[in-house]
């Protein structure tokens, strides 16, 4: 006798290599009882799944909806389109533990990417943040360690490598996540403050992960390195700290096949559609990001840096355009305002509005 017997359907149980095969699917108390020819079973409910996939819940391993998931009038999209777990700090963004101007600066920084207010001013502890999901969140959370909110509470915006002392401090942080968790060191390496770290800390980090079970995942670095050079630092990661890696935004190319080698632990998601999103301050020099959101508004004052940005932004769209590529900005609550690329025309106007 079951709760539910869902009967009729092609069942993909989501090991690798496994194949649909035609079962039913027995369930009491929310989980699963058995799975096979249960055609004489009982159940207070039968659902009818001929011609229908039976498959477990999905794992969306890169989707920027944690804050959203405490309340957000989207919070169910995931669950509703068959996703269960999804995991947290992609692209290495969160906020623990931070205290409340470190994390108010990153938030400020990172915003484009929740769109919603800070739940609490501060997290002092990684347990503080968690215990925010807790309960009443649709779905499964999983935790990563977020490299942001490590570098900002250890070295700052600072467009440096750590110290030894620092990176000891990084180091005991994620200790501190894994032992709350998490399953992967994650980072953005085209966004700050992680684009400043070095590819030894990055190493030195990872071998600590490694050590507690965990794997290495990023966003990697292209816009210092460009693609081959950013493979390259991800793969000298993956080989000195001898951790299993996962990229986000990837496809399988001539380019990735050469760079791999016999050995190589190496996954990767890739977009469904045919753009990527992201903030406008990704293809400014790293310098002139330095002290995060706050820091360029105030750099942005200044007339003669606003030329100097305005130009290298010229400069980027230009070469793009040049390329066949396109870019749409879109207004946000910060009241940036929009601007119009048109691939027709030799110039190509920017301009931003200081907040």
């Amino acid at each position: 006798m079951f709760d539910v017997l869902i009967q009729g359907g092609e069942v993909v149980g989501g090991e690798r290599h496994d194949r649909p095969e035609r079962a039913d699917v027995g369930i009491n108390g929310g989980r699963i009882q058995a799975v096979g020819d249960l055609a004489n079973a009982a159940a207070a409910r039968v659902i009818d799944a001929s011609g229908l996939t039976i498959a477990p819940g999905f794992i969306d391993v890169h989707v920027h909806s944690e804050i959203a998931l405490l309340g957000g009038k989207h919070r169910h999209a995931g669950l509703l389109q068959g996703v269960t777990t999804q995991l947290m700090a992609p692209d290495g963004f969160g906020w623990a533990p931070l205290g409340s101007a470190d994390a108010a600066a990153l938030w400020d920084t990172l915003y484009f990417s929740v769109g919603m207010r800070q739940p609490r001013s501060e997290f002092p502890t990684v347990e503080s943040y968690l215990s925010l999901f807790d309960r009443g969140i649709p779905g499964n959370l999983v935790p990563q360690v977020p490299h942001c909110a490590l570098r900002t509470a250890t070295v700052g915006w600072d467009n440096r490598g750590p110290t030894s002392s620092e990176l000891e401090r990084m180091k005991e942080l994620v200790a501190q996540w894994m032992d709350a968790g998490a399953v992967s060191l994650c980072l953005g390496l085209d966004y700050q403050p992680s684009a400043f770290a070095t590819t030894d800390e990055l190493i030195e980090l990872a071998k600590t992960t490694r050590e507690m079970g965990g794997i290495y995942a990023a966003h990697i670095r292209y816009n210092r390195l460009g693609r081959e050079g950013a493979w390259r630092e991800t793969l000298e990661v993956s080989r000195r700290a001898e951790i299993p890696v996962h990229v986000s935004h990837e496809v399988v190319d001539d380019l990735s096949e050469a760079m791999l080698a016999d050995g190589d632990d190496i996954t990767f998601e890739s977009y469904l559609y045919p753009a990527k999103c992201t903030h406008l301050t990704t293809v400014l020099p790293s310098w002139a990001q330095e002290d995060g959101a706050p820091g360029l508004r105030d750099r942005l004052k200044d007339w003669a840096f606003r030329y100097e940005i305005s130009s290298h932004l010229e400069e980027h769209f230009s070469s793009s355009l040049a390329k066949g590529e396109s870019a749409v900005f879109a207004d946000t609550p910060t009241r940036c305002r929009v601007s119009r690329l048109n691939a027709s025309e030799s110039r190509i106007e920017v301009s931003c509005d200081p907040v």
